[in-house]
C-alpha cells in the first residue's frame, strides 16, 4: 500500500484503517437517512393524522416483535421520537448526500447497499 503524502507507510496504514471505518459509518448514515426520509413521508401521508387521534393517556403497545426491553410507549414518547427523526432528516441535504456519495459510491447510498 502506498504511503499517503506526508505520512510514513505505518501512519498511512493507520489513517486508512480509520478512513475505512469512516466510510462504513457514512454508508450506515446514508441508509439511516433513507429510512428517515421514508418515515417522514409516512408521517406526512397518514401517521400524523392518526397520532392526532390517539388519546394522550394511551399506552401504545410494542408490536414490533423486538424483545429484551422494547416496551409500550406513551403518546408523548412517540412524539419525542418523531421530533428527533425530523432533526435527523435535517441532515438529508443535497450537499451532504453528494459528499457521502463521493465517500462511499452511489451503490452504497441505497438501503441495503454495502461494499461491493
Amino acid at each position: 500500500m502506498a504511503a499517503i503524502d506526508g505520512l510514513t507507510a505505518e501512519e498511512s496504514e493507520s489513517l486508512n484503517g480509520f478512513l475505512n471505518d469512516l466510510r462504513e459509518a457514512v454508508t450506515e448514515w446514508a441508509q439511516a437517512l433513507n429510512h428517515a426520509r421514508a418515515l417522514d413521508d409516512a408521517l406526512q401521508a397518514y401517521a400524523a393524522d392518526l397520532l392526532a387521534k390517539v388519546d394522550a393517556r394511551a399506552s401504545i403497545a410494542n408490536t414490533t416483535g423486538f424483545r429484551n426491553g422494547a416496551t409500550s410507549l406513551t403518546l408523548a414518547e412517540v412524539k419525542e421520537l418523531v421530533d428527533k427523526l425530523v432533526t435527523v432528516k435535517g441532515y438529508d441535504t443535497d450537499e451532504n448526500r453528494q459528499l457521502m456519495t463521493k465517500a462511499v459510491g452511489s451503490h452504497n447510498m441505497r438501503a441495503g447497499g454495502g461494499p461491493v
